[in-house]
């Protein structure tokens, strides 16, 4: 129920905010979406990226960040989507497997990527 009072909201809040970006001669622009297929919102996209990482890196992520155990990461992590699914929905994917150096460098290729498949 909190879901359909939100995410209209959110996705009104998206369009106006691509409108803007496209006034303002922006030729790209990053939704981050935690539920980006679930609320619909691919379809404001030309392309989709998913970051994923191995269950054990994620998990160690999520306990350090969030101080659960392993056991509440592991239910938290099969209450998502599993990186399969993310990849046969996405076009791209990165996988963040090293640090956030080695994450920067990957994300600056694929931007380069889809600035040059945007021309």
């Amino acid at each position: 129920a909190l879901n359909a009072i939100v995410h209209p909201a959110v996705i009104r809040q998206i369009r106006t905010a691509l409108r803007r970006a496209a006034r303002h001669g922006y030729r790209l622009a990053v939704i981050d979406a935690p539920l980006l297929f679930q609320a619909g919102v691919d379809g404001l996209c030309d392309c989709t990226v998913a970051v994923v990482a191995t269950p054990e890196i994620r998990r160690a992520r999520i306990c350090a960040r969030d101080g659960l155990a392993e056991q509440e990461a592991d239910q938290r992590m099969r209450a998502q989507l599993s990186d399969k699914d993310f990849e046969n929905m996405v076009t791209w994917t990165l996988y963040n497997l090293g640090d956030r150096a080695q994450l920067c460098a990957v994300t600056r290729e694929l931007c380069e990527k889809i600035e040059g498949a945007a021309v």
